[in-house]
């Protein structure tokens, strides 16, 4: 009989447990798209740097070419 007495107690996630996964998770997630953010600003001024490296090649031929 006292077997079905006792109810089976299971172990109640806390409120701060969930909160904290759900933090975690939050801050894996911001720091993915920080690291996207910056290789896509890493490329843009690779861009950058090549389109300026081309402009003045450009003029220095054209500077070559009118003179």
């Amino acid at each position: 009989m006292t077997m079905l007495a006792h109810a089976f107690v299971r172990p109640s996630d806390s409120s701060d447990s969930r909160h904290a996964v759900k933090t975690a998770a939050a801050n894996a997630r911001r720091a993915m798209i920080k690291q996207f953010c910056l290789c896509a600003l890493a490329a843009l001024v690779a861009g950058a740097i090549l389109a300026g490296i081309i402009a003045l090649e450009t003029v220095f031929y054209m500077r070559a070419l009118i003179d």
